[in-house]
């Protein structure tokens, strides 16, 4: 298994004699850290006095992979996340053939699901202003490339309709 922080490779860790990968960070710099096992990659949160553990199925990657330990949880929390995500995709793209207005009341209501979802998930536990970002950041990139998307699917090949509609859809007074 190799780790990565967000710029360089840290290590390659080999099983130990229990069938484990185990490592330490020394110095460790809050943030997104990424393991890859094969041809699969998945990213976790790391900060300070976090001692995480985690196991995963090698043939069923993202969906197996489960954290233990201090620190598990918000990660637990991104996973989940990021693998509704990945569902939510394929309910979008059979969005993207409703009207401009029913897509819009469509992603509106995931964003304010998920954002609703947050707020429980940060009044019941101790969440960093790190991960407060990153998961409401998670939220944004997921609201707004599926707007960005729209129009493509939607009119597909009628380019005069499509520059409109992408105009249109951009178009905000939202603070982004």
């Amino acid at each position: 298994m190799v780790i990565f922080d967000s710029k360089d490779v840290i290590d390659t860790i080999k099983l130990d004699g229990n069938n484990r990968f185990t490592y330490k960070i020394e110095n460790l710099k809050p943030g997104f850290y990424t393991f890859r096992h094969g041809g699969e990659i998945q990213m976790f949160l790391l900060e300070p006095g976090d001692s995480l553990m985690f196991r995963l199925n090698t043939f069923d990657f993202d969906e197996s992979l489960v954290y233990t330990g201090k620190g598990a949880k918000k990660n637990n929390y991104l996973i989940n996340d990021f693998l509704k995500s990945e569902k939510e995709e394929k309910q979008v793209f059979k969005f993207c053939q409703l009207s401009p207005e029913a897509f819009t009341k469509k992603i509106d209501s995931i964003r304010a699901e998920k954002n609703k979802k947050l707020k429980k998930y940060q009044e019941k536990h101790n969440t960093s202003e790190l991960f407060n970002k990153i998961a409401q950041a998670n939220i944004d990139y997921d609201y707004y490339s599926s707007k960005e998307i729209y129009p493509f699917v939607h009119y597909g090949r009628n380019k005069k309709k499509l520059l409109k509609h992408y105009l249109l859809i951009f178009t905000t007074t939202e603070k982004i």
